[in-house]
């Protein structure tokens, strides 16, 4: 079990994404972008989103970890629309599950 404590499911897998990133997963990214590419082909997407998005990808990841886990509205709603859909297995997501029990989800 790990001492690291995590609010909800969400911060979890964000971590796991951002703890890849920060280890070289250069495919996280280009996955990122693929999916903000239909974003921004939905007319009802909100273009606040990625085009924040767009922006912390640019960014050290030290400093996208802040800004999408920090507990204000912006990072609620970076963490209720994030473009890391089908970066984690089903298998990973179970582990993250059994890692950090009582997480609340989604």
């Amino acid at each position: 079990m790990t001492s690291v404590r995590h609010p909800s499911y969400r911060h979890a897998y964000l971590a796991e994404i951002f703890d890849r990133l920060e280890a070289g997963d250069t495919g996280i990214k280009a996955k990122a972008h693929a999916l903000m590419a239909l974003w921004k082909a939905q007319p009802e997407m909100n273009p606040w989103l990625w085009q924040t998005w767009e922006r912390l990808l640019e960014r050290p990841v030290a400093e996208m970890r802040a800004a999408v886990l920090a507990e204000t509205q912006d990072g609620d709603m970076l963490r209720h629309a994030m473009p890391f859909a089908g970066i984690l297995s089903n298998r990973e997501r179970a582990e993250l599950r059994r890692r950090y029990p009582g997480l609340t989800h989604p």
